[in-house]
């Protein structure tokens, strides 16, 4: 009990790990399940858009409210948050 572990991140690996296929994959995965939530409960249209991290950092996903008729389905019933149990 006495014995101490020490854990070095490699930065490197990390990084070209979530820069991954696989990765990138199961990001556009989770955000079309929540988008088909999203637009399932309200009958609005919401868009789903895949983005590169600033500097070539990680990609990631955002799901948006972009027309008119999803902006007010998602501030009257708080659409996108109640959606994001279906990305998990």
């Amino acid at each position: 009990m006495g014995d101490k572990c020490k854990f070095v991140w490699n930065r490197d690996g990390a990084e070209a790990l979530l820069r991954s296929a696989g990765v990138q994959d199961d990001l556009m995965a989770r955000g079309k399940r929540i988008k088909d939530r999203a637009d399932s409960s309200t009958g609005a249209k919401f868009a789903l858009k895949k983005r590169k991290g600033r500097k070539g950092g990680r990609p990631y996903v955002v799901v948006a409210a972009n027309s008119r008729h999803a902006k007010a389905k998602n501030a009257r019933r708080n659409t996108l948050l109640k959606s994001i149990d279906a990305g998990r």
